[in-house]
């Protein structure tokens, strides 16, 4: 079969309506149900490998290690910070955390509006059901390369292969760029239909406006974000001081 045929068939498949809801909303739902499931906190994202040598370039005691665990999800990767008493991945585990909880609410937000099936006369209900899925989808993308990024700073850090992501972030990058493709082909279509143009077209449309907005994100990041980077030193401190006590 031709590729355009292919992509023919998948978009028949992908309009076909099943209890009132595109079979394609369902498909997406379902996987953005799946990729929530796997980023849960018994999954483990993040591997420790090589541990007798990891520990002792880290300085952790015999004491101290048996707090700590082999594997660790993006929630629990704190505990490793705070049982080891090493700071200095801690500004980048919390990162990942926050990060986590707003991929949670968008997946969770995609599949109520999909299953809640909110389109409205003009579709412009079911294009905000579509723009959400695709900010889910690659919110997960960035929290799994985000995840990879904090294995290798860690393995910088420590100088040797002591970190490693295991086989769920393979999966969830997966499902996350398939979501994203098959919510991307629906989207075009249902704009097509709705006579709406995307980001891109409403750019160069008002272009000056848009400009507009950059004071207010330079105003956010310097007020609000930056001062984040205060908790890694805050944290460091924490530890050291704990670490002296003991």
């Amino acid at each position: 079969m031709k590729p355009k045929n292919m992509l023919l068939t998948l978009d028949t498949c992908l309009e076909q309506e099943k209890t009132g809801r595109k079979t394609g909303l369902l498909v997406t739902a379902l996987m953005n149900g799946l990729m929530l499931v796997l980023s849960l906190p018994f999954m483990d994202w993040i591997q420790l490998v090589n541990i007798p040598k990891l520990f002792a370039k880290l300085g952790i005691t015999r004491e101290a290690a048996g707090s700590l665990y082999s594997s660790y999800s993006i929630f629990s990767l704190l505990g490793f910070v705070k049982n080891s008493g090493k700071g200095v991945f801690g500004l980048y585990a919390m990162l990942l955390l926050i990060l986590l909880v707003a991929t949670w609410y968008l997946e969770l937000l995609y599949i109520w509006k999909v299953f809640r099936n909110s389109k409205g006369d003009d579709g412009k209900g079911e294009l905000h059901t579509y723009v959400i899925g695709k900010a889910s989808t690659l919110l997960t993308a960035l929290l799994v390369f985000g995840s990879y990024g904090f294995v290798l700073y860690s393995n910088n850090v420590v100088k040797m292969k002591g970190f490693s992501g295991s086989w769920i972030l393979a999966v969830e990058l997966i499902l996350a760029l398939a979501a994203y493709g098959l919510i991307k082909r629906m989207e075009a279509k249902e704009r097509i239909r709705c006579h709406e143009h995307g980001l891109i077209k409403e750019f160069q449309k008002n272009w000056v406006l848009f400009l507009m907005l950059i004071p207010l994100c330079v105003f956010f990041l310097i007020n609000s974000y930056l001062p984040m980077i205060g908790i890694y030193f805050a944290m460091e401190r924490f530890v050291k001081k704990k670490v002296c006590r003991v």
